[in-house]
């Protein structure tokens, strides 16, 4: 499983989480499949650990199982550029080229019937202030009693993951993915009403990510504060009327 050259070829850690997506497994899931510690997983995806060529295996057979042909190399970076900082406050929009929406449905009180509302207006928010925008990936986790939600989102275009269990970390790792490559091109979207994951905004701002925070009334006052005055989007109280919301910036 090693590469030809290993000064040319190195491990890609983004390849476990990417082939993780296409199966559509949560990390538990994974793990539990191939007979490994979550975190030992969490920490091949993070980069911190490297699996063994056992390991690599292992996964490799997994996804063959289900159609698809996992790699898990990149050619090394033949130099180093330090990567910009966008200036808190004064990022551009415009110029974001990938737009990622993840969606923590679980506790924002959506109907079924609320769901289109809410994707029309999302879709109509993304082009409107990203223009330059070359894709968009729309991810949602709901719970095993939102099925019918579910159903309407997958519907809709979203990728949606049911009863995964523990969303917040979930949700941390596939952003921290999803933004890790070009971070100064891409925008996050994060729909919740959860404080859990403020250090999970300011960290991605701090990397050049765009980051915005859409949630109900009540959302958690130190999420909101992780983001820069005008990112904070408050969904009205009654979902019969989302499309209304204010704009986004």
């Amino acid at each position: 499983m090693a590469p030809v050259k290993p000064s040319v070829y190195i491990f890609d850690p983004k390849s476990i989480t990417r082939t993780r997506d296409r199966l559509h497994l949560t990390q538990k899931q994974m793990s539990e499949q191939l007979g490994v510690p979550v975190n030992t997983l969490s920490r091949w995806e993070t980069g911190s650990t490297t699996p063994d060529a056992n390991s690599l295996a292992a996964i490799h057979s997994l996804a063959l199982k289900q159609g698809h042909t996992p790699g898990f190399f990149k050619k090394s970076p033949t130099a180093k550029t330090p990567t910009a900082q966008v200036p808190k406050g004064k990022a551009n929009t415009g110029d974001r080229q990938h737009v990622i929406v993840m969606l923590d449905f679980q506790n924002l009180g959506v109907t079924a019937q609320n769901v289109h509302k809410l994707t029309t207006w999302i879709k109509g928010e993304i082009a409107n202030r990203f223009p330059a925008a070359t894709r968009t990936l729309l991810k949602a986790f709901v719970e095993s009693n939102q099925q019918a939600a579910g159903d309407e989102l997958g519907r809709l275009g979203w990728r949606v993951w049911k009863d995964v269990g523990d969303w917040d970390e979930d949700i941390i790792q596939r952003s921290k993915a999803d933004c890790g490559k070009n971070p100064n091109q891409k925008a996050l979207l994060l729909v919740t009403k959860d404080g859990d994951f403020a250090s999970l905004a300011h960290h991605l701002r701090g990397k050049g990510v765009l980051v915005y925070v859409v949630g109900p009334q009540g959302t958690s006052q130190k999420l909101i504060n992780s983001i820069d005055k005008g990112h904070w989007l408050q969904l009205p109280s009654s979902w019969g009327n989302v499309i209304m919301a204010r704009s986004l910036i």
